[in-house]
């Protein structure tokens, strides 16, 4: 009880010092830090499956995780009455010194005793935590730095945009893609890729008839992999022009949550790869049939 009352909210405060990801700092709908809470649990699964749900085997963990705590705040208040000097300060700062070197003294006795029955996982996993305070500290702290202004910045410049659409074949969701795109830039290209290493010639000949003022780009694939030839031609793109590349992939969004299922999911590991893609912006544009 006390662990999930208080651990995600010091994970909150961690987060918020940059020594934590900031989605700990994040409240879910119902007002508590959920990714803190799940975190906890599974790392609560994981020492008990570690432990063959013997709980007496975690008491060590227990008691030197409590008398670190003590002696934490202990030094705090004594650093805290030290700095400040306020009246009485001197007795306060004596009585934490005390409560300081007797806890410890209990966690060294700890340690000592309970070492090789598991006490020296807080040995290990202290420093290690640390350690990722810092790193996860300092990527905060050069994202920062990259984002800094230096004076005043430039007015913002409109660039030419190209919008790619991939389709898999002329359907209302091939409609209403391409209608969205002509809206969101300067070009737009639809692209089909054909397997087994040809391309989709009733495909090309249905888009010559319907002329929907769109230019048709059709790839051929040898080793049945979409994304791999998108990723490829639109690399090539944006090796010979300084376009904006916007990236419009059109799929069916169920009307249950189960149904998802019945996709092959294949906007996602599409949108994935073009997200390494610098320059590359990806959309997805989600189409609900009624069913």
């Amino acid at each position: 009880n006390t662990s999930y009352g208080s651990l995600p909210v010091l994970a909150s405060l961690l987060a918020r010092d940059n020594l934590l990801p900031h989605l700990f700092a994040i409240r879910g709908d119902r007002l508590v830090y959920q990714h803190g809470i799940w975190v906890l649990t599974a790392c609560a699964a994981l020492l008990i499956i570690l432990s063959g749900g013997d709980t007496n085997a975690l008491i060590p963990l227990f008691a030197i995780g409590v008398f670190i705590g003590f002696t934490l705040s202990q030094a705090g208040l004594v650093v805290h009455w030290w700095r400040g000097r306020p009246r009485g300060w001197l007795p306060r700062t004596a009585i934490n010194v005390l409560g300081c070197v007797a806890t410890s003294a209990a966690t060294i006795v700890f340690l000592f005793a309970k070492f090789l029955e598991g006490a020296w996982v807080v040995v290990v996993a202290i420093p290690c935590l640390v350690l990722l305070f810092r790193r996860i500290a300092a990527y905060y702290l050069g994202v920062r730095r990259a984002l800094t202004l230096d004076g005043i910045p430039p007015r913002p410049v409109r660039h030419r945009t190209l919008v790619i659409v991939p389709v898999a074949g002329l359907t209302r969701l091939t409609v209403q893609a391409l209608s969205d795109a002509q809206s969101l830039g300067d070009e737009v290209v639809a692209v089909n890729v054909g397997l087994d290493g040809t391309e989709n010639t009733e495909l090309a000949e249905a888009w010559a008839k319907w002329d929907p003022g769109v230019r048709l780009v059709t790839l051929s694939s040898q080793y049945y992999s979409i994304v791999r030839p998108l990723v490829r031609f639109i690399r090539s793109i944006r090796e010979r022009s300084d376009d904006r590349i916007v990236v419009l992939i059109p799929e069916i969004s169920p009307q249950r949550w189960w149904q998802n299922f019945l996709h092959s999911q294949m906007s996602l590991m599409l949108a994935a790869a073009l997200l390494a893609q610098a320059k590359v912006v990806v959309s997805i544009l989600p189409f609900r049939p009624e069913i």
